[in-house]
């Protein structure tokens, strides 16, 4: 937080660019249909990434995501994510989700 203004003016500009959007859209590399990890080695340290289900099921039948395939993107994303940043953290914070399943 050295640089606190350049912190608020970017959580600003991300926040106003994502009025609107799926706020519950995980997976970076499905948004811009490529692998994004790459380019923010090096640039982030850390990640972390919720996990509202531990199957594909619930996940789009909660309408969670625009993607068809969003379960297999955020579990294809968090195991790549290992490669590229040094930590990557995996959030499951949900009602009825089942830790153990997701941690298989």
């Amino acid at each position: 937080m050295l640089r606190l203004d350049v912190v608020k003016s970017v959580a600003a500009w991300v926040k106003e660019r994502a009025k609107g959007q799926n706020k519950y859209e995980r997976s970076g590399n499905l948004i811009n249909k490529r692998n994004i990890l790459p380019e923010l080695k090096g640039l982030v340290d850390s990640l972390s990434i919720s996990l509202d289900a531990q199957t594909k099921k619930p996940t789009t039948e909660s309408g969670g995501s625009s993607f068809s395939n969003a379960f297999a993107g955020v579990i294809d994303f968090i195991r790549v994510a290992c490669n590229y940043i040094p930590d990557v953290q995996l959030v499951i914070d949900i009602e009825g989700v089942d830790v153990d399943k997701c941690r298989r």
